[in-house]
């Protein structure tokens, strides 16, 4: 063990030390201080040298006692958090003694050793304690929603403790850059500007670490109640920090889809499950329990009907479990994220839907009243930009709200970072990006839809009748498609043509997504939503309410409103219509590639990742007038 000055420890002390030795030697204003190295090893018999060391301080100096360890604010590995900070330590040998104790504990600790795959070797830092006034970190390389890198600043009123647990809103400050120098003629402020001096003071600083060091840096800083800045901390950036577009609204994707209250215990059905594994699930679902699952299809009837409330992870006003559980007049809260690991089977939980809070013994959770529509997960497929990033394709989507990213769940971190860049510089926006890859496949499967007879009428004509909120050109759309369903279906029981007959199941796939997915969780919805906030507003309802019997004076909410409910009921009638005619099945997508496969290889065709693509290029122009005469009943068996 040794004892050694920060200006003098160079490597030997950790990577924070070292980062502070580094600060002190490029002559930066740093807490002073000294660093113990490989406190492990500390013993009774280091106390002398210990008490010497703390001679040289004032006796009124109060201490920072912090980890450097080995392993510790490296480039690739960052231990922030792992370790404990011992604050306020009187200088005095018997409370530095009881501070290095407690860092050394942490070292030992079973997070500790469980976040890194190498022995770790402690350093203490013992350093001058700051009173801040204001705490901050900043990363000095950022990038901002326009692709052009900057510095950004966070920080809170007193300690930095605040900051990293999130317990304080921080406030930000983005500071561009001018041939690598700060730029102070370009800054854009978010929140309070507690102490300009102050953060001038800071700047320059940090301005002086930017020119010392090699690498990008995450630099922890703070400023004391004569407005003296320090610099606490530098470590080489881990990573790239691109900068969202602020957001302050307080909008949330969980709806109170149905009213009520009751206390039971929860029961989890895991849709991630085989078919066969989730319908008993489903069969055997006790009586009086809360439903709790991702979502809700006609299959899960059974259940819902035994339940006493519902939950799920994803939905929508008009998704099933909201139509369902308004029918049989039981609470259900939809688009709960995480509800199925929040609330496991047999958690007792009282389930006020009334009151927009789920509480658990000791634990409330509450629901925003105030709903935003997440534009990017409607079923709308227009405006969209296909790129291919290193062989990856992704769709980037403008909406009304923003610019959507849509991509495969499992891409490298490398790529979306290209993404990000690609999007700020062309967009001039941070953008958002799909919960999962479900729209990203849709994207695909839409694609080609449009090649099959008839989807692109039926496509346009919905969009066209959505915006006028026209019930009758709904109603009439429903039901032509589920006559050609019952045709193309009927044809199929007495057809051998192999090929034909995956083009039936194609065409009926493509029916199902405009009646189960973009009438009721698309166009429909996003007119509504544009063309009523303004008019909800006014009075001072939600677009919650358009979905309930709430009476209404304005005859245009009034005319959407009766829309919705003909939405909701076409959503409701369809799946199941479809359902009993043999045109649902949930497997039907993972069932149709495979035998697509099979079929293509078996007649020596190249096959790639564009399976799908292949297969309607080698086959729809043959078969598509006849797929034509078959839905206009000119065909003869």
């Amino acid at each position: 063990m040794e004892i050694i000055n920060l200006d003098k420890i160079g490597s030997k002390g950790g990577g924070k030390a070292y980062g502070l030795c580094k600060l002190i030697n490029a002559k930066i204003e740093v807490p002073i201080g000294f660093v113990v190295c490989d406190s492990l090893s500390f013993s009774d018999e280091n106390i002398g040298d210990l008490n010497s060391m703390l001679k040289n301080f004032d006796k009124n100096l109060k201490f920072a006692v912090r980890s450097s360890a080995s392993d510790e604010d490296g480039n690739f590995k960052s231990f922030a958090g792992i370790f404990e900070t011992v604050l306020n330590v009187n200088n005095n040998i018997d409370d530095v003694v009881n501070a290095i104790n407690k860092v050394n504990e942490s070292a030992n600790s079973f997070i500790a050793q469980n976040y890194s795959n190498n022995k770790v070797k402690m350093n203490i830092i013992i350093q001058q304690m700051i009173n801040p006034k204001i705490s901050g970190i900043c990363f000095t390389s950022s990038v901002d929603t326009k692709g052009e890198k900057c510095a950004l600043f966070e920080y809170v009123e007193g300690t930095g403790e605040k900051l990293v647990s999130g317990k304080s809103n921080s406030n930000r400050i983005i500071v561009g850059y001018n041939d690598g120098v700060l730029d102070y003629n370009h800054v854009i402020l978010n929140g309070k500007l507690i102490d300009f001096d102050g953060f001038n003071n800071v700047c320059n600083l940090v301005q002086q670490a930017i020119t010392s060091y090699k690498d990008n840096l995450d630099i922890e800083w703070c400023i004391d109640k004569d407005g003296k800045g320090y610099l606490l901390q530098a470590r080489p950036i881990t990573k790239d920090v691109f900068i969202e577009k602020n957001n302050s609204n307080n909008f949330t994707n969980t709806i109170v889809a149905s009213k009520g209250l009751v206390e039971a215990e929860t029961y989890v059905i895991n849709s991630n499950l085989d078919f066969k594994t989730v319908q008993k699930e489903i069969k055997d679902f006790p009586d009086g329990k809360i439903l709790v699952c991702d979502y809700t299809e006609t299959y899960y009837l059974p259940a819902m009907k035994k339940a006493k409330g519902i939950i799920t992870n994803t939905g929508s006003a008009l998704c099933h479990a909201a139509i369902v559980s308004r029918e049989l007049d039981i609470p259900c809260i939809v688009g709960y994220d995480n509800a199925t690991k929040l609330f496991p089977t047999g958690t007792r939980i009282k389930l006020d839907a009334n009151n927009n809070v789920i509480s658990i013994p000791g634990k409330d959770f509450y629901i925003s009243k105030d709903y935003k529509l997440n534009f990017g997960e409607l079923d709308c497929f227009d405006n969209f930009l296909s790129i291919v990033i290193d062989d990856v394709k992704i769709f980037i989507e403008y909406t009304f709200d923003g610019t959507y990213i849509h991509k495969p769940n499992c891409i490298d971190n490398n790529i979306i970072e290209k993404i990000e860049m690609f999007v700020r510089k062309n967009f001039n926006q941070s953008p958002s990006y799909s919960s999962d890859e479900n729209k990203y496949l849709w994207i695909k499967e839409i694609q080609r839809f449009k090649k099959l007879p008839y989807f692109i009428d039926y496509f346009n004509r919905i969009k066209k009748c959505s915006k006028i909120f026209d019930e009758k050109e709904l109603i009439d759309i429903q039901h032509e498609l589920i006559n050609i369903v019952k045709k193309l279906l009927l044809y199929k029981k007495k057809s051998n043509d192999v090929i034909l007959s995956l083009f039936i199941d194609e065409v009926v796939a493509s029916i199902n997504e405009l009646l189960d997915g973009i009438i009721p969780f698309g166009y429909p919805i996003y007119e509504a939503y544009i063309q009523s906030l303004q008019l909800l507003n006014n009075e001072n309802i939600s677009f919650n309410d358009l979905f309930s019997n709430i009476k209404l004076k304005n005859d245009k909410l009034i005319k959407i409103q009766k829309f919705l409910k003909i939405v909701s009921k076409i959503k409701d009638e369809s799946y199941q219509i479809v359902w009993d005619l043999g045109g649902n099945n949930p497997d039907y997508f993972e069932e149709r590639d495979n035998k697509i496969e099979k079929l293509l290889l078996n007649n020596a065709v190249l096959i790639n990742d564009e399976t799908m693509n292949v297969f309607y290029d080698k086959y729809l122009n043959t078969y598509y007038e006849r797929l034509m005469r078959i839905i206009n009943k000119n065909e003869i068996q």
